[in-house]
C-alpha cells in the first residue's frame, strides 16, 4: 500500500513513527466519556414497550424503555471485559460496567472506534480477580490523530476491508460447523449401522435406535461395564506436576474429542493428595463421564482413556470400565451419538444443573457387534475423524491468521504507517 511522503517520531511506544502532518495528544482531546446504570429499573412489564437495546461487553444482551444516548458512541468497558470496545449508532443504554464515550468536533466516532481496538489495555487495567479501567486511565492514553478528512477516509477504508474479513471468518466458520456435523454424522452411521450396508437388519426393539444389524446385541451397559466413582477433590487440590487427572470440566471443553484426550486438558494432584483411590484410577481402555452438566445436551459427554498407563478420574466424574466383550474405543465413539444419549438425557434430573448417576448409566442399552466389527469401526473412524478433524484445524489456523491480518491492517491504517485511498496527506510547515 501507498505511504505517505514523510514522517516523524510520535514519541509513543506503541505508536512509533507517523506521519509528519499528524499529531499526538492524550484520548481526553478527542472525546468525552460517561458512565453506564442500571438498566432494570427502565424496563417495562409491557415486553413490547422495550426497543432500546441495552449493551454490555459482549454486545446486546436486553432491551429497555429509554434511551441513554441517541447517536454514535464507542463502548468502553469499565470491569470484567474491558479489551473489546464496540461501536453502536443508534439509540442504546449501556450497563454500569461500561462507559459510553462521545466523540468531540474535528473527531470521527468510528476512527476512534478502530483506534480503540488496538489499545494495549493491559498497561492500564488494574484489579487481577476482575480487570478495571478508570475514566483517568483512559482519558490519559495518547493517540495519533490525523485531520478529520483522513479519520474519516481511514474509517470508511477499514469498514469496507474488515467487513471482507470479517465474512470471510463466518463462511469458514459455517464450514467447521458443516465438518463437525458430518463429522458426528459419520459416527453415528458407523456405530449404529456397522459399516456394510447390505447385511440383514432387525428390529432393536428399543426406541431410540430403530433397526440394527442382524449379528449385533443389544445390553444393558452394566452387562458389558464395571462403573465407580472419580476422586473426592477440588480444584484446591490441583497442582501443577504429579498424578494426571481429568475432571468434568476438562471433559465438558470445547477442544475435548471423546475418542481420546488431548494433553492441554489434563490437570494434576500430588503424588501425596489424600483422595487418591484405586478405585477412581482409568486404565487405558476406559471412559471417563461428567456426572454434571450445566445443559441437558452435554449430559453423557466423556473422555476415552488413550494413553498408557490411564489417568485418574477427577471430581464429578464417572469410570466406565468397559470389558473385553464390547471394547472401550467402540463404546467410547457410541457415546457420541446423540441417539445413544438420548436414554441418559431423558433419565438425567436437575434444572441448572443435571446429574447423572451410576444408576441411570447402568440401565441405559448399548449395541454389541462382533468383536471384529467393532475394531473394524473403531478403527474406519479413527480414520475418518483424523481426517475431519485435520481439516478443521487448518480451517481455524486459517481463521487466527486472518483475524491478526485484520488486527495488523487496523495498526497500520491508524497510526499512519500506510496511506489509505482517498486521504489528503496533511502538508507540513516549512
Amino acid at each position: 500500500m501507498e505511504r505517505y511522503n514523510a514522517y516523524k517520531d510520535s514519541g509513543v511506544d506503541w505508536i512509533g513513527e507517523i506521519p509528519a502532518g499528524w499529531k499526538t495528544a492524550p484520548l481526553k482531546r478527542a472525546l468525552s466519556i460517561f458512565n453506564g446504570a442500571d438498566y432494570k429499573p427502565y424496563v417495562d412489564d409491557v415486553e413490547s414497550n422495550n426497543t432500546i437495546p441495552v449493551y454490555g461487553s459482549g454486545g446486546c444482551f436486553a432491551y429497555c424503555n429509554t434511551v441513554m444516548h441517541d447517536g454514535e458512541s464507542v463502548l468502553l468497558g469499565r470491569k470484567g471485559t474491558v479489551d473489546k470496545p464496540l461501536y453502536v449508532k443508534d439509540p442504546f443504554w449501556t450497563v454500569d460496567t461500561m462507559y459510553y464515550a462521545i466523540a468531540h468536533e474535528e473527531f470521527s466516532t468510528k476512527y476512534l472506534w478502530y483506534l480503540s481496538t488496538r489499545f494495549n489495555y493491559e498497561k492500564y487495567q488494574y484489579g487481577s480477580a476482575l480487570p478495571s479501567m478508570t475514566q483517568r486511565d483512559l482519558y490519559s492514553i495518547t493517540c495519533a490523530f490525523p485531520t478529520l478528512q483522513e479519520q474519516q477516509a481511514i474509517a470508511d477504508y477499514l469498514d469496507e476491508k474488515t467487513s471482507a474479513i470479517d465474512s470471510a471468518v463466518k463462511d469458514i466458520e459455517r464450514s467447521i460447523e458443516l465438518l463437525n456435523e458430518y463429522r458426528q454424522s459419520v459416527i453415528s452411521e458407523a456405530v449404529t449401522k456397522g459399516l456394510d450396508p447390505s447385511v440383514p437388519m432387525k428390529d432393536s426393539g428399543t426406541d431410540w435406535i430403530g433397526q440394527i444389524p442382524a449379528e449385533w446385541e443389544i445390553v444393558p451397559l452394566h452387562a458389558r461395564a464395571s462403573f465407580s466413582k472419580g476422586l473426592s477433590i477440588t480444584k484446591d487440590d490441583l497442582v501443577k506436576d504429579g498424578k494426571p487427572v481429568l475432571s468434568y470440566g476438562q471433559i465438558h471443553s470445547k477442544t475435548h474429542k471423546a475418542a481420546g484426550i488431548e494433553k492441554d486438558l489434563i490437570r494434576f494432584v500430588s503424588d501425596e493428595c489424600p483422595a487418591l483411590a484405586d478405585t477412581a484410577f482409568a486404565n487405558e481402555g476406559s471412559l471417563i463421564m461428567a456426572d454434571t452438566s450445566e445443559d441437558v445436551a452435554g449430559s453423557g459427554n466423556c473422555a476415552y482413556v488413550d494413553k498408557q498407563p490411564g489417568i485418574y478420574a477427577g471430581y464429578h466424574t464417572i469410570v466406565i470400565n468397559p470389558s473385553a466383550s464390547i471394547g472401550g474405543k467402540y463404546l467410547g465413539y457410541l457415546a457420541m451419538d446423540a441417539n445413544w444419549r438420548s436414554q441418559i438425557r431423558s433419565r438425567v434430573s436437575g434444572v441448572k444443573l443435571y446429574s447423572i448417576t451410576q444408576k441411570i448409566l447402568k440401565e441405559v442399552n448399548v449395541l454389541v457387534p462382533p468383536e471384529s466389527e467393532r475394531k473394524a469401526i473403531a478403527d474406519y473412524l479413527d480414520e475418518q475423524c483424523d481426517h475431519i478433524d485435520s481439516l478443521i484445524a487448518q480451517k481455524r489456523s486459517l481463521i487466527v491468521r486472518l483475524k491478526e491480518y485484520r488486527a495488523s491492517l487496523i495498526s497500520e491504517c491508524v497510526t499512519g504507517k500506510v496511506k489509505v485511498p482517498g486521504a489528503r496527506e496533511t502538508e507540513t510547515e516549512e
